[in-house]
């Protein structure tokens, strides 16, 4: 459990108004001077699935004894995070091609290198413990803490990728790919590394033989890493695999299971409608999230609300195919793909900062899906009730 009092001073709750105040600010101008409101609630491929899964977890807990306001309260930010920058990019944004998700991939990376050095602080602060019970103790990152930390981190990952893709000399982006991926370790967070480790040496073979520009420089690179990293757990095998180990010893799971079984048993109890978003701290917990977040959609919003997810997830796959593959799409899906993979094992589609990239990322896929199919748009694009 996390230190919740770390999180709740003042100073911290008013750094997170202040900043919250400013986008509201800079968002309400927007729209009016710009006069971008007549055009941003206008329906989208996603707008639909959007709404449902929004709408289901908003009516989640329906005829329970835990359904509440603030249950209501928190799936209404849920919707507002992750409708809005999605409604806002395929209905407003000037989308510029590879310069746009050029610019979201250097967000992303800024965002990687701004936590990762927030990791390195806290080691140097620590002097460099690495027992996981002390690091997860220790390991505040500003207002995050380490496994939303990791996750921002993971989404950084195929970004990079993608920026060694594009650039000719992008090899040079592999040190700080490297770089990602070893802060994150320091994270100890299981959910992250499951799927970065296992990913990062996927793309990176694939890159071997996909990439066009610098590829020399590219093999050169990612053989002298390679090396260095072999050589590296070749030396220090036993801490390696000590660490390894600790990651996955018995107790690991966090109590995820044990909140997992809790979930179903009450879920059983009302499973149309569910147990609500606030059904956790309601008895106890210290979060409203099941850690899985399918699992979260089931427990708190029931059956509906697992179908609106699971078709929202049917459509966000269809999105991706509706236009001729090229590399901004693959590489945003992957961004995707590992923020949904990181989210069968933490906070995921509940919470804001994953909700944020997340929305962000799927306006992008469909702004440019619409761009390859042409100004008038594919035609499964703009059909409303698709």
């Amino acid at each position: 459990m996390p230190d919740i009092g770390y999180y709740n001073t003042p100073f911290r709750i008013s750094s997170l108004v202040l900043c919250l105040a400013f986008a509201v600010a800079a968002f309400s101008f927007n729209l009016i001077y710009y006069g971008k409101w007549k055009v941003i609630f206008k329906k989208a491929y996603l707008t639909v699935s959007l709404s449902l899964m929004s709408g289901a977890l908003v009516l989640g807990g329906l005829f329970s004894e835990d359904f509440c306001l603030t249950g209501v309260l928190i799936s209404l930010a849920i919707a507002v995070c992750v409708f809005l920058p999605y409604s806002m990019l395929v209905n407003s944004a000037d989308y510029k091609g590879k310069e746009s998700v050029k610019y979201f991939a250097n967000i992303s990376v800024a965002a990687a290198i701004t936590v990762g050095t927030f990791v390195l602080q806290q080691y140097c602060l620590h002097d460099f413990v690495t027992d996981p019970v002390a690091v997860k103790g220790f390991l505040k990152l500003g207002a995050v803490g380490p496994n939303t930390g990791a996750a921002i981190m993971l989404i950084a990952l195929p970004m990079t990728f993608y920026l060694i893709y594009v650039y000719k000399y992008g090899f040079l982006y592999y040190i700080l790919l490297v770089a990602e991926v070893f802060a994150m370790i320091m994270t100890y967070s299981r959910a992250a590394l499951v799927v970065a480790i296992p990913g990062t040496v996927l793309v990176s073979f694939i890159l071997c033989f996909k990439n066009k520009t610098g590829k020399l420089g590219y093999w050169i690179t990612f053989g002298i890493l390679m090396s260095v990293a072999l050589a590296f757990t070749i030396t220090y095998k036993e801490t390696v695999v000590k660490t390894v180990l600790s990651l996955f010893e018995d107790g690991s799971d966090s109590g995820r299971i044990e909140l997992w079984a809790v979930g179903f048993e009450n879920w059983k109890k009302h499973p149309i409608f569910g147990l609500g978003m606030w059904f956790l701290p309601r008895h106890g917990n210290w979060y409203y999230s099941f850690h899985c977040t399918p699992l979260t959609y089931l427990y708190s919003g029931g059956v509906v609300g697992f179908i609106a997810y699971a078709y929202h997830r049917y459509k966000t796959v269809r999105l991706v195919f509706t236009a001729k593959l090229n590399s901004k799409r693959v590489f945003l899906a992957l961004a995707v793909l590992a923020t949904l993979l990181n989210a069968l094992l933490d906070l995921g589609m509940t919470n804001p900062f994953h909700l944020l990239y997340y929305s962000t990322m799927i306006g992008l896929i469909e702004c440019d899906a619409r761009a390859v199919s042409g100004a008038g748009g594919n035609t499964a694009l703009n059909k409303s009730n698709d």
